[in-house]
């Protein structure tokens, strides 16, 4: 408990620097990202983003061990939408998850890509559909993969929470709520391995726990004081209103009065500003379990090398054949495609 109110009392202090020192520039405020869409791709791997107000992606949350290791070596934060459309479809295809060699039998099906998107806005999402669903196609067509993106809209978001929290119980949440909750746990989790998150998931609330004893603790504290600063003050005006005023202890009581007023202040200020101390101290302890996923991403980005190595032959081949039957194997994109634009 020593070590928390000490970690407290240094976050107070760096955020009332900040909060002085913010005043003296002339710059202009930066924009600050806000998650408006949640969008699922899904031909298993299964990948989960977070966008922000301009359809960039925030936060990337994969949902299994092998989804993380597949996709360890890319990067999707900053991203557009459609951009990673393409991505997705580009790591899936050359690991094999998508099967390159359906354009070389007889068969008309091919593979379809899961696209599953959820925001607020139906203009928002008539956009984000359009756009995935295109750019995510084009890249099949360039590549000659008989396989096409579907675009649904999902009417819930808390499947998705679950997915990234089984322990939450969605019951009682709005859809907002649950969405916020979503894009919140987003950014905590980012650059955090998968099976690190249960130790995040209850690191967070040992700290909420410590934060809410602390309050409670501060504001028994400020009561007393309240009391003996009452008492105080009544004793002081009893000192001004005798006839032979003793100025020596009265000057003295008045000090002291002073000194518990402000001691008084700052127990207030360190309550009032209680939730960005809170905020300060859990990204703290993330830096540490960010840095303990450092090693796991590492192995898993070896794997995935040797992963991809595996399979470059077979994409190596399958190019040279799409060049040798184009107009063929174009036309079976083609026709696939709109007959997942007819269902």
């Amino acid at each position: 408990m020593k070590k928390f109110l000490s970690f407290l009392l240094v976050i107070c202090m760096t955020v009332t620097c900040a909060v002085v020192l913010s005043g003296c520039g002339s710059s202009k405020p930066v924009e600050k990202d806000e998650a408006t869409a949640v969008v699922e791709f899904s031909v298993n791997p299964e990948v989960q983003l977070v966008l922000d107000q301009n359809n960039v992606v925030m936060n990337v949350n994969y949902l299994s061990e092998e989804t993380q290791q597949i996709f360890s070596r890319s990067n999707f934060i900053g991203s557009t939408a459609e951009e990673a459309g393409a991505l997705f479809a580009k790591i899936a295809s050359d690991c094999g998850k998508i099967d390159i060699d359906k354009c070389y039998d007889e068969a008309t099906e091919g593979t379809i890509v899961s696209v599953k998107i959820y925001c607020a806005d139906n203009k928002l999402y008539e956009e984000l559909s359009k756009s995935i669903v295109e750019a995510t196609n084009k890249y099949f067509e360039n590549y000659g993969i008989v396989a096409g993106a579907v675009a649904n809209k999902m009417e819930s978001i808390k499947d998705s929470l679950c997915k990234l929290d089984s322990s939450i119980t969605t019951e009682g949440l709005t859809e907002e709520e649950a969405f916020e909750l979503l894009a919140k746990k987003s950014q905590h989790l980012k650059d955090i391995y998968l099976t690190l998150r249960t130790k995040v998931y209850e690191g967070i609330e040992t700290l909420k726990t410590e934060s809410e004893k602390y309050v409670e603790n501060t504001q028994k504290q400020m009561e007393e004081l309240r009391v003996v600063i009452l008492q105080l003050r009544k004793q002081l005006n009893e000192y001004l209103d005798s006839i032979a005023i003793n100025e020596v202890a009265a000057n003295e009581l008045q000090s002291r009065i002073e000194k518990l007023e402000e001691q008084l202040n700052q127990f207030a200020k360190s309550v009032e500003n209680i939730q960005t101390t809170l905020e300060g101290q859990i990204e703290e302890y993330l830096k540490t379990i960010r840095e303990e996923s450092k090693s796991y991403i590492e192995e898993d980005i070896e794997k995935a090398n040797e992963l991809f190595n595996n399979f470059k032959e077979t994409v190596q081949q399958h190019e040279q054949k799409f060049e040798e039957n184009k107009e063929v194997i174009l036309k079976k994109i083609s026709d696939f495609q709109k007959s997942l634009e007819e269902e």
